[in-house]
């Protein structure tokens, strides 16, 4: 049986309009930073989470847009 796994990613541009991406350890693969939206998180509140455990950015996910 499939299984659907939602994620939730952030573009995030510097002035000079350059993308951030992020690598898993262990992977060569370059990617957006997010992640699994748990089972019951909003996709606001699961980016936030993501970035801060990534990136440690701090963000306000009611605020998001």
């Amino acid at each position: 049986m499939d299984r659907i796994i939602y994620i939730a990613a952030a573009l995030l541009l510097n002035p000079q309009g350059q993308t951030l991406l992020v690598r898993k350890r262990g992977t060569q693969a370059f990617m957006q930073p997010g992640g699994k939206i748990e089972p019951h998180e909003q996709p606001a509140a699961a980016l936030a989470r993501e970035l801060e455990e990534e990136l440690g950015l701090l963000l306000d996910p009611a605020q998001a847009d």
